[in-house]
């Protein structure tokens, strides 16, 4: 049953897939074949292909031995290729044998079989020759007994029901980044895991995010993990609360944006007061300039504080001007 399913996945994974190529008014204007794999072979890990169909894996090396050595239908490769800069070794290939398939799917008729049926006259088992057909006026009912028809009819052969391929899907631009920011081992049973099951885009993002996530906290161990997360949708409640928490970082960073823009107006605005203070002292005339820089000064002293800067002298001595502050 394994070698079944297995060679039924192998097959379908070699049958390109065929796509058809519209224009711009939406008319079919040819047909595109393309492959649903980027190698020359397909590449599937025994794991994979035990989490695929509810196998354990010594099944799984039971039936590639059986597709590989005895029917010679699959053949098995390892390789060793680089990966994201990561040099990986024994990696498992299949090749599907397509002339030993078409020799196992074809059915063989024997030369018995071939001539037509009741044209061969048996001998009698005491070597006399068989009684010539005579007519009766017995009339032969089409029914027949239980009993005679279960030693006339031989028993049908049982088969075993083929094992349809599961449905491949093409993984999105999203899910291929996911699955490359995982750990190398685990991305090609991530791939496979997302391209059989059946489940919508969001929810295969949410469950990849999650399984790194327990990856790096040690609660997950392999695939197995991240195949019941994408059953369940166990990915959507943690993807609310990055949500929500995302969406609170955003709250903070807007207010503090707030409050920055409001301390640079009041800066600004400061400014624009002081540089509107200096043009009106120096509008001044000369010598009323240097009285209330003395008057300011000798307010300073009195009240025994430092000799204030410019700015501050020049404040100080407008608000004496004004009468804001007495001489």
């Amino acid at each position: 049953m394994a070698a079944i399913a297995i060679l039924g996945r192998v097959v379908y994974m070699y049958r390109p897939t065929i796509n058809e190529v519209k224009n711009a008014e939406e008319l079919v204007v040819g047909t595109e074949i393309r492959q649903k794999f980027v190698a020359d072979a397909w590449q599937c890990s025994r794991e994979a292909l035990a989490d695929m169909f509810g196998f354990g894996v010594r099944e799984v090396d039971a039936a590639l031995v059986l597709l590989d050595k005895e029917l010679g239908v699959v053949k098995r490769e390892r390789r060793t290729v680089v990966i994201n800069g990561v040099r990986c070794s024994n990696v498992l290939y299949l090749c599907l044998n397509v002339s030993k398939l078409k020799e196992i799917s074809t059915p063989i008729t024997s030369e018995r079989n071939s001539s037509p049926a009741g044209t061969e006259e048996l001998p009698r088992p005491d070597g006399r020759a068989a009684a010539p057909k005579r007519k009766t006026n017995t009339k032969i009912s089409q029914q027949s007994s239980p009993r005679s028809s279960s030693r006339s009819t031989p028993p049908a052969a049982v088969s075993s029901p083929a094992v349809p391929p599961p449905k491949n899907q093409t993984l999105s631009f999203e899910i291929e980044a996911a699955i490359q920011a995982l750990p190398i081992e685990h991305q090609a049973n991530a791939r496979q895991i997302c391209e059989v099951e059946e489940a919508a885009d969001q929810v295969k993002l949410d469950a990849i995010n999650l399984f790194k996530k327990r990856l790096a906290q040690g609660k997950a161990k392999d695939c197995g993990w991240l195949r019941e997360a994408v059953k369940g949708d166990w990915g959507a409640k943690e993807r609310v609360k990055e949500e929500q928490k995302a969406e609170r970082q955003e709250q903070a960073e807007a207010a503090k944006r707030a409050e920055a823009e409001r301390q640079n107006q009041e800066r600004e605005a400061d400014r624009r007061e002081l540089l509107a203070r200096q043009k009106r002292f120096y509008d001044l005339p000369e010598p009323t300039q240097r009285e209330l820089e003395y008057l300011a000064l000798r307010w300073s002293a009195e009240r025994n504080r430092p000799d204030p800067d410019r700015h501050s002298l020049i404040s100080l001595a407008l608000d004496i001007y004004d009468g804001i502050i007495p001489p």
